[in-house]
């Protein structure tokens, strides 16, 4: 998984590991990140995206 996160581009690791790790609402991320609430949301779609697809790949190399 770290590999996977290392991967993101900073602005989508960024909302990543502050929602998922450190358990951020929104809010607190907007605030921290310096984005809309809005944007923070697609970031973490698209990190989600990204992080899904590869776990898929690495789980087809298996």
């Amino acid at each position: 998984m770290s590999k996977m996160l290392e991967r993101l581009p900073l602005e989508l690791r960024e909302v990543v590991v502050l929602r998922e790790l450190e358990e951020l609402s929104y809010k607190d991320i907007a605030r921290i990140t310096d984005a809309p609430v809005g944007t923070v949301m697609s970031r973490l779609w698209r990190a989600r995206q990204f992080l899904a697809a590869s776990a898929q790949n690495e789980l087809k190399k298996a």
